[in-house]
């Protein structure tokens, strides 16, 4: 079951870390720790806790992919540049997914093994 509630402050963890974070360490740090809020926040079980780290790395790779286009219109950069960092951020799409989902995954088990 998606709970759209913790989703929610997955993003929020997110865009901390963009706005205070390091660059795209920062982000895949950030998608990282939101992901284990989401894992852990949720009903307590893997197959959630990676569906909700998707649906989190999908919709804040979303709104971080807004934001870089928005900071690529401003500085103005180059056509090149511009296919590369397209190319880079299909291959963050990617990762930001993966690592949301690890997080989710290893947030549920958290919370499993604190049952427990």
């Amino acid at each position: 079951m998606i709970n759209l509630k913790t989703v929610i402050i997955g993003l929020i963890i997110i865009m901390i870390f963009y706005v205070f974070g390091l660059g795209m360490i920062g982000d895949f740090i950030g998608f990282f720790i939101a992901g284990i809020a989401v894992g852990y926040l949720n009903d307590g079980s893997l197959k959630n806790g990676a569906i909700n780290g998707i649906k989190l790395g999908t919709i804040g790779f979303t709104i971080i992919l807004i934001l870089y286009l928005i900071q690529f219109q401003i500085y103005g950069d180059s056509p090149s540049f511009s296919f590369y960092a397209v190319i880079l951020l299909i291959i963050n799409y990617i990762l930001y997914g993966f690592m949301s989902t690890i997080g989710g995954i290893a947030g549920a088990g958290i919370k499993i093994l604190k049952k427990e």
